[in-house]
């Protein structure tokens, strides 16, 4: 694991991928079934297009971000928000304050998946129709989010910001 670390001078998150995404048919096949075990498992409706907020739910990650999308979220979308609590006190607080707001902001459209298993939080980032990585500073290397989105095969919306330029 230190190895890319010596390479890049850079620490780096986890990345989670799935072995076996060779080609366009083998992301399309694997997707459905892990979709389908993703819906079981967390009571969701596979009709529906999901919108995923993967990560840590701690400031800079875009949390207040979300309200802004109450208008598109329409019955047939749904908003998941998937991560655990920061370490401290206060990152719970503003966890949970930022839940709260994004619920009322779209009652009933929204699920939050604590703390998912590597196996899950890998699978949902290729069940989703759509990853939002709303980073209030852009998107960095260094995100094992965005790293673990790009080799699951996952559409991945993101901001600009100090870290990324605007293409």
């Amino acid at each position: 694991r230190k190895w890319h670390s010596n390479i890049l001078r850079s620490h780096l998150g986890p990345t989670l991928y799935f072995l076996n995404l060779n080609s366009v048919e083998d992301i399309k096949l694997t997707r459905e079934k892990v979709r389908a075990e993703m819906a079981r498992h967390y009571s969701l409706n596979t009709k529906e297009k999901w919108l995923l907020h993967p990560g840590l739910l701690t400031g800079g990650k875009g949390l207040d971000f979300m309200t802004k999308l109450a208008p598109i979220i329409s019955s047939n979308r749904r908003l998941l928000i998937m991560g655990g609590y920061g370490p401290k006190q206060k990152d719970r607080t503003f966890a949970l304050e930022a839940l709260e707001k994004i619920e009322r902001a779209m009652p009933g459209r929204v699920s939050f998946i604590e703390s998912p298993t590597d196996d899950d939080f890998k699978a949902m980032l290729l069940a989703a129709d759509l990853l939002l990585l709303p980073y209030d500073v852009g998107l960095s290397e260094r995100r094992s989010s965005f790293l673990s989105a790009m080799t699951c095969a996952a559409n991945v919306w993101t901001t600009i910001g100090e870290y990324s330029e605007p293409l």
